[in-house]
C-alpha cells in the first residue's frame, strides 16, 4: 500500500453506548459498522465494511497525516478494540483531531469532558463555521447497520467525512472556527 500524505476518516459503530455494558467506556465492544476515508492526494472516498477493519488500520497507519473529529478518544479506540481511556500511541504524531485542537485552543483539557467542553460537536462547528449541516445523527447509525440500511449508513458516514474535510480546509485557509453559541476560537496550524 502506498503512503498517502493526508487522509480524513470517520467510522460508525455496530452498537451504541446505551446497548453495551460500560457505555462510553466500552469502546472495545462497539464494533465498526462502516468507515469512510477521503484521500486528499487522489481526491477520492473509500468505504470500509466491518470485514475490512485490518485494511482500515493499515490505511490509517500508512498516512503521514490523519484528520478526523474526535478520532483520538473515540474512533481509534473502537477500531483498535481498546476500552475506556486507552489510546493508540503509535498514531499520536500523525493524528490531526480537530476537536482536540479546538479544546486545546480554548485551554480546555483535551482528554477530559466537562460543561465547558459542550457546544463543539461536528454539527455545531460546521454549521457556524462553514454553513454546512450533518445529514443525521451518529446515534442512529447502529440501527441503520442492524436493519441492513447500508447505503444510508455509508451516506451518513461519508457526509461526516466531507464536513470534516471542508472544516479542515477552512482551518488551513482561515485559522478559526465558531460554534452555534457564536463563540469563535483561533486554531493554530497543524504541525
Amino acid at each position: 500500500m502506498s503512503k498517502s500524505s493526508h487522509i480524513v476518516f470517520d467510522i460508525e459503530t455496530q452498537f451504541g453506548p446505551q446497548e453495551i455494558q460500560g457505555g462510553w467506556n466500552a469502546t472495545d465492544k462497539m464494533g465498526v459498522s462502516c468507515a469512510v476515508v477521503y484521500d486528499f492526494d487522489i481526491d477520492r472516498f473509500e468505504v470500509y465494511s466491518p470485514l475490512d477493519v485490518e485494511a482500515l488500520k493499515e490505511r490509517i497507519e500508512s498516512a503521514e497525516r490523519v484528520t478526523g473529529f474526535n478520532i483520538w478518544k473515540f474512533d481509534y479506540p473502537v477500531i483498535y478494540g481498546l476500552p475506556g481511556n486507552r489510546r493508540v500511541e503509535k498514531l499520536r504524531f500523525t493524528t490531526d483531531d480537530i476537536l482536540r485542537r479546538i479544546w486545546s485552543a480554548l485551554e480546555l483539557n483535551p482528554d477530559g469532558f466537562g460543561a465547558n467542553h459542550r457546544g463543539w460537536s461536528l454539527g455545531d462547528v460546521c454549521g457556524a463555521t462553514i454553513g454546512a449541516s450533518k445529514n443525521g445523527s451518529g446515534a442512529h447509525a447502529p440501527e441503520l447497520f442492524k436493519t441492513g440500511q447500508f447505503n444510508a449508513l455509508i451516506d451518513y458516514c461519508k457526509n461526516d467525512v466531507l464536513l470534516t474535510r471542508n472544516l479542515c480546509q477552512h482551518i488551513a485557509d482561515h485559522g478559526w472556527v465558531s460554534n452555534s453559541q457564536g463563540l469563535r476560537v483561533e486554531i493554530p496550524p497543524w504541525s
